[in-house]
């Protein structure tokens, strides 16, 4: 009975929201648990709060962009929604591209050498769409088998390489060392990548606005970050799935 008042009880929204940002401001390594009930309860509100908030933080672009004060970025996205079959947006959108985002920039939050390896090849996924192909980042499928390749290769000898006890004993280090440094940039980094898909995006341009036009990347990559370090990687990319779902269903 407590669960269902706390769900129509504002106060705890306000006060997930105040943990997610103290946890934001002053990061630190947590040991992942299996989720209780409570914590069940606790994914439920902060998957509502990370919709809400997202949409909330669209609107300052959108309210530019309608006052003509910036011209339309053009989001790549619509095109994809209206020229790709439901099935294959769901595919990218809904699936794919949480799992990736999420490997590339969450799962090294928690250290060790697996871990480390594998961020850094589907880190290096998305750095080679960057470079290889227009918006490789949103379409996850423009030079896949190159990038995918790519990724396995650097995930491999990243392996390797941490293997020496030596390399992997300094690695750690300076990770423990630096890593509210590493969260932050993680936090910013995610969001930044997600300029690619504006169309009519320019650096000199619009510089001035980037932290509005990346501001719902933010918000959701502070909630993943925080689900994943508190309640584990999966829970985290589920999130991330369910979020990104939802979104496509009602926008196409």
């Amino acid at each position: 009975m407590q669960h269902v008042k706390d769900f129509l009880n504002p106060s705890y929204y306000f006060r997930k929201i105040g943990e997610v940002f103290y946890f934001t401001c002053k990061p630190h390594p947590l040991e992942s648990k299996t989720p209780d009930k409570i914590w069940v309860k606790d994914l439920i509100v902060l998957f509502f709060i990370g919709e809400v908030l997202s949409v909330v933080a669209v609107l300052p672009k959108a309210i530019l962009e309608e006052y003509d004060v910036v011209e339309d970025l053009n989001n790549i996205l619509g095109l994809y929604q209206s020229t790709w079959r439901q099935w294959k947006l769901l595919l990218i959108g809904g699936l794919m591209a949480p799992v990736f985002e999420e490997m590339a920039w969450r799962l090294n939050l928690h250290f060790t050498r697996i871990n480390l390896a594998l961020s850094s090849g589907f880190m290096s996924f998305y750095i080679l769409g960057l470079l290889i192909s227009e918006h490789g980042v949103t379409n996850l499928f423009a030079e896949f088998y190159t990038r995918i390749m790519l990724a396995w290769l650097v995930a491999t000898v990243s392996y390797f390489t941490l293997s020496v006890n030596k390399v992997l004993d300094t690695v750690q280090g300076f990770f423990q060392k630096n890593f509210k440094w590493i969260y932050w940039l993680m936090i910013v980094s995610f969001a930044m990548i997600h300029l690619e898909r504006y169309q009519n995006f320019g650096l000199v341009e619009h510089y001035i606005i980037i932290p509005l036009i990346i501001l719902p990347q933010l918000v959701s990559a502070s909630i993943f970050s925080y689900v994943r370090l508190k309640y584990g990687f999966i829970y985290a990319t589920f999130l991330h799935i369910l979020g990104n779902t939802y979104l496509q269903l009602i926008f196409s």
